[in-house]
């Protein structure tokens, strides 16, 4: 059990294919791990919304935003695919010194 004053946060990242594994995911941090979680505020592969590139760019500032405050960042990397955009936040992560984890390491 987590005894600081403020859990720590995890920043959940992949491709938004995969909301039933960022929820899985999700849950168990937050209910086993005592972590407050960050997610995508939508999934527009898996809900079938187009963004326009304006709101890609937005969503990306604001994705990398929440890397900067996290204390670790969670790739959701279902059957190890990682996609562009996650790949761009693994190295920004990197650069962060963000530890990072990996679902296709901890099949959860």
């Amino acid at each position: 059990m987590n005894t600081s004053l403020r859990p720590p946060l995890v920043v959940l990242c992949g491709s938004t294919r995969f909301k039933d594994a960022f929820f899985r995911v999700a849950q168990h941090l937050e209910l086993l791990e005592e972590k407050i979680c960050l997610l995508p505020p939508a999934f527009g592969h898996a809900d079938g919304i187009t963004w326009t590139q304006e709101q890609n760019e937005a969503f990306d500032r604001l994705h990398r935003k929440k890397i900067d405050l996290a204390h670790e960042v969670y790739i959701i990397d279902v059957d190890g695919y990682v996609g562009v955009s996650t790949r761009g936040e693994i190295e920004y992560a990197t650069q962060l010194g963000k530890p990072l984890r990996y679902l296709s390491q901890e099949k959860l």
